[in-house]
């Protein structure tokens, strides 16, 4: 939902963070049957930052997509869409993180508003780093990174973007 609130209300997000579930718009199926980020339904009208986490092994939404006809395609799909639209130059670029975390970037985009999505090889519908229960149907927590200092760390070097 944050995703699609970012693609409608531009001016009131200073940054787009989503965790298992990045939208670049909504699923539509394109000629040969695979579904794609429908470009009408997310045009912000200005860079957004985005920050997302994904787990390859999500369940829920799954990371190459598929899932519940809302989610369709994947998140690869979706972080590569938020590069059109903010206008980035280069990209992706994956960098190791940790042993199953990488993290791929689009930068050079307008505004500073770079598109970095942190990828989880064993990682499910969890939060990475929490310390909370979750139903084992969601699937196990990676400690290797920590979602809320990645995630305040790039709140504060990207709300100026807003302006």
């Amino acid at each position: 939902m944050v995703s699609q609130y970012a693609c409608d209300h531009p001016d009131r997000v200073a940054v787009l963070a989503a965790g298992a579930g990045l939208r670049a718009g909504a699923p539509r199926q394109d000629a040969d049957g695979s579904f794609v980020p429908d470009t009408t339904t997310c045009q912000p009208g200005r860079p957004v930052p985005v920050l997302s986490f994904s787990g390859i092994a999500d369940p829920v939404n799954p990371y190459p997509g598929g899932g519940a006809p809302y989610w369709g395609y994947g998140a690869e799909a979706a972080a590569k869409q938020w590069a059109v639209l903010d206008g980035c130059r280069r990209g992706p670029r994956t960098t190791a993180v940790s042993q199953h975390v990488s993290r791929v970037q689009y930068s050079s985009c307008r505004k500073n508003a770079d598109v970095v999505s942190y990828v989880i090889q064993d990682g499910d519908h969890t939060w990475p780093g929490s310390h909370a229960t979750w139903p084992d149907a969601l699937g196990p927590v990676t400690r290797e990174i920590d979602a809320n200092e990645i995630m305040w760390r790039f709140l504060r070097t990207h709300t100026d973007c807003a302006t």
